[in-house]
């Protein structure tokens, strides 16, 4: 999936395979109650994470600059005369 793959690096890998899992198409495929996913969840050995490459790390690092710039702007109102 492209969004969970935006998210490689800043999440675990354990816990993107755990929501892909929860997303998937096939019912039955999925955590069938919640105490299945608090299992898996809690049941974690050792968080894995995928090393990003230096785009990706550019990338994430140009995504918060812009997302800071766009809380401190003050935003523009328009009046009807």
């Amino acid at each position: 999936m492209v969004a969970l793959a935006r998210l490689r690096g800043v999440y675990s890998d354990n816990l993107l395979e755990l929501v892909q899992w929860s997303m998937e198409l096939d019912p039955m495929a999925r955590p069938q109650s919640v105490f299945a996913f608090h299992k898996a969840l809690s049941h974690e050995p050792e968080r894995r994470y995928t090393p990003l490459s230096m785009s990706e790390k550019v990338r994430l690092q140009l995504d918060a600059l812009i997302g800071e710039g766009r809380k401190t702007q003050t935003p523009v109102r328009l009046r009807c005369a």
